[in-house]
Order: structure tokens, then sequence, then C-alpha cells
């Protein structure tokens, strides 16, 4: 059994439960420690509200499960940039840094089209983020890694995975072990294991239902 979560999304941002809700069905899991890491943008402008509400059921829950307040970012260009609000209110614990699309340039992405057409220059441009999101130092997590690559049957050979892991404990990143997307692959961990880069599990949940199937896989 999985005792922890580190990647919960509520209905601040996608997700279909409220805060308290996916709190409750964490303990009933057997879960000692949950981090909600709604999604985030430039603009968005809950946070402190979203910070409040954790703070309260901090209080709460406190002795029955240890939570963190996250947030989850995309990255936006070339230099490893996350779509994350400047000058973010004290009380967020961490960012989760990850890859939704793939950036062309600020804000411009690939089109699936384009990927499938040249997957090796998909991997290429994907490998060049990568390196420069571990270099991001707001980011501290680095959220499904290859979920990305996945999607498009993208293969990530030994020798890629074995620099990143490098750059990841140089930059001190943690890695994400996601259920949702069941990634990195086995290979990939074991890499990450070898060069001491810290992972932590993480659902992906966006429901209490999704939360519950995930969470009775493991």
């Amino acid at each position: 059994m999985i005792k922890e979560d580190i990647h919960l999304h509520s209905n601040f941002s996608d997700g279909e439960n409220s805060l308290e809700e996916m709190t409750k069905e964490a303990i009933k899991l057997g879960c000692a420690k949950i981090a909600f890491t709604d999604h985030v943008r430039k603009e968005t402008n809950w946070i402190k509200e979203y910070l409040k509400e954790i703070k309260r059921l901090k209080i709460k829950y406190k002795g029955n499960i240890k939570i963190l307040a996250g947030i989850e970012a995309s990255v936006i260009n070339l230099s490893g940039d996350v779509d994350s609000p400047d000058n973010l209110p004290k009380g967020i614990n961490f960012i989760l840094g990850s890859f939704h699309r793939l950036p062309k340039r600020e804000r411009i992405y690939f089109e699936p089209e384009e990927i499938l057409a040249d997957k090796k220059k998909a991997l290429e441009r994907w490998y060049l983020l990568m390196l420069n999101l571990l270099k991001n130092p707001l980011v501290k997590i680095i959220a499904h890694p290859t979920s990305l690559l996945d999607k498009y049957a993208i293969v990530l050979p030994e020798k890629l995975k074995q620099k990143i892991s490098e750059n990841a404990k140089l930059n001190n990143k943690i890695f994400e072990i996601n259920l949702k997307y069941n990634c990195p692959d086995k290979e990939f961990i074991s890499i990450l294991q070898k060069n001491k880069v810290k992972l932590v599990y993480g659902s992906d949940s966006h429901s209490i239902e999704q939360f519950q199937q995930l969470h009775s896989k493991y």
C-alpha cells in the first residue's frame, strides 16, 4: 500500500471534488501524507483562497494525515520556464513542473501531427526542454516525467535517461512515479535510484473515484 500521494487535484482547478472531500478519501485509503497540486497559469488568482482552505484542513485533520500545498505548472518555452504566477504567496510547499504539450517557443506548441511526423525531432526538443526544466530553481518535482513521450510512442534511450538522472541529482530535483500514466518505466526508475535521485509517488487524481481506482492497483 502506498502511504503518500503528492499529486492530487481539486475543484480549485480541473478536479471534480473539493479539497476536503479528497482529504477525507485519502484518510480512508490509508494515506499518511498528501499534497494538493492544482493546475495554475500566470493569471491564476485563487491561490490565497486555496492556501487558506488547505490551512484549515491541516488544523482540522491534524494527527490523521499530513497535508502539503503545491501547484502544478506546465513548461511554456525553450528555457524551461513554467506557467505559474509571479510572486507566489508564502505557504506553497513546492511546484510540480510538467509537460502537457511540447513548446516550439513562448506558448507556441507543436501540433500532434508534427510530433508524429518527426519523432526524432520531438525527442530532441523534449530532451533539451527537460534539461532546462531541471535547471529551473522554482521547480522542485518533475511530474509524470515521460508521459508526453509515451503518448506518442517515443522511446527514451537509456543514455538519455542516464543524462537526465545525472542532471536531476546535480540540480537536487525530485522525480514523481506517476500512478495514472505508469511512468517513468522500470529501467528509468532504476537509473534514477542508482543516481540517488529522490522519488515520490503521485496518482494525479482528479476525482474521488479516480483516487480510489489508482490506489487500489498498488
